[in-house]
């Protein structure tokens, strides 16, 4: 059976634009501290508490990152935030 309703579709809905901002740091905020052990190397410290040799260098104002010495308090920056 053929009807004489028209169907008529629902008008288009508007979505707002919606603007974020990011704020970069030049210095990662410290989430705790590590004191350097005999042995212990920036690279090796960095990998064990998951983040770059660069952000550790940075958030210790470290700019040889041979010249750490057993006992130095360095802080810990929070890691990078995970992308994809």
């Amino acid at each position: 059976m053929v009807s004489d309703q028209t169907i008529v579709p629902p008008a288009p809905t508007t979505i707002a634009s919606v603007t974020t901002t990011t704020v970069a740091t030049t210095t990662p905020a410290p989430t705790g501290s590590y004191v350097v052990e005999p042995g212990d190397t920036l690279s090796f410290i960095a990998e064990r508490i998951g983040v770059s040799i660069a952000a550790l260098s940075e958030a210790n104002g470290i700019t040889d990152v041979n010249s750490i010495q057993p006992g130095q308090q360095l802080n810990i920056p929070a890691p990078a935030p995970a992308t994809g």
